[in-house]
């Protein structure tokens, strides 16, 4: 028996042989076109993930952006109403015009605005985002500045409602759009004490956005050291033909 396969295995040598090699070839081919396309499908699930963090920092920092603007804006209507507090009680009768004028500018300037959530969307709707970041406390500054963001927000929304209420308590006031004697249109605000308390609520909001605002940025150039991502990043994210370069994405073979 052992012969005849012998026999039969040297008459079909070559058929066997070439059986062989284009068996094993095929072997090859099967597990190379599979390696590579877990290869590929592993670099376009890193090169996703990175687009997501870059475009979540780059939201986060136009959200910080818009909070400073705010709280610049904020700080000097704070700036006018201190020095118009100055005046009272004793010294109402010698308040300038312009003071008075620019008070009611301020007062009656509202700034709308729109809290941005997008950031804060993505990180948390994207979990493979988070499983991506290997550093805890980058997940603990995410979590921290989201909400330092939001309490920001809440005393931008405050300040806005405390002008909005000193408004209406001198809004019936016939000095309100008449500033022929500064005195009796100043004599507007004080006539109504609850104002005095809004004028300092106002102070008191304005210092809390002014101490979050350093906070919401030192912790923002933690998260992007952390995250590895650069000027350039951020800047390829604002061009129209954004896309992730070779040498900014990392992953693993």
């Amino acid at each position: 028996m052992k012969k005849f396969i012998k026999g039969v295995y040297y008459i079909n040598r070559g058929w066997w042989d070439s059986f062989t090699s284009c068996f094993i070839g095929t072997l090859l081919g099967i597990g190379i076109t599979f390696g590579i396309t877990a290869y590929l499908e592993k670099k376009s699930k890193a090169e996703m993930e990175r687009k997501i963090q870059i475009i979540s920092i780059a939201s986060l920092q136009a959200d910080i952006n818009s909070i400073k603007s705010y709280s610049e804006k904020f700080a000097y209507t704070d700036s006018i109403f201190y020095e118009v507090m100055d005046y009272y009680p004793d010294s109402i009768k010698y308040i300038p015009k312009e003071l008075v004028s620019e008070f009611y500018s301020e007062l009656l300037t509202v700034k709308s605005y729109v809290k941005n959530n997008s950031a804060d969307n993505m990180f948390n709707s994207n979990i493979e985002v988070w499983k991506s970041i290997d550093n805890l406390s980058t997940i603990k500054i995410i979590s921290d500045i989201f909400a330092a963001k939001q309490k920001s927000y809440e005393f931008i929304s405050e300040l806005e409602s405390v002008k909005k209420r000193i408004y209406e308590n001198i809004s019936h006031e016939e000095y309100i759009l008449g500033l022929d004697n500064p005195q009796k249109a100043i004599g507007c605000l004080f006539k109504n004490k609850e104002n005095l308390n809004l004028v300092l609520e106002f102070a008191l909001y304005n210092k809390m956005l002014s101490f979050t605002l350093p906070m919401l940025e030192e912790m923002y150039l933690k998260i992007r050291y952390n995250l590895n991502i650069s000027e350039k990043d951020l800047d390829l994210f604002f061009d129209s033909r954004y896309d992730i370069p070779e040498d900014s994405v990392k992953y693993d073979i």
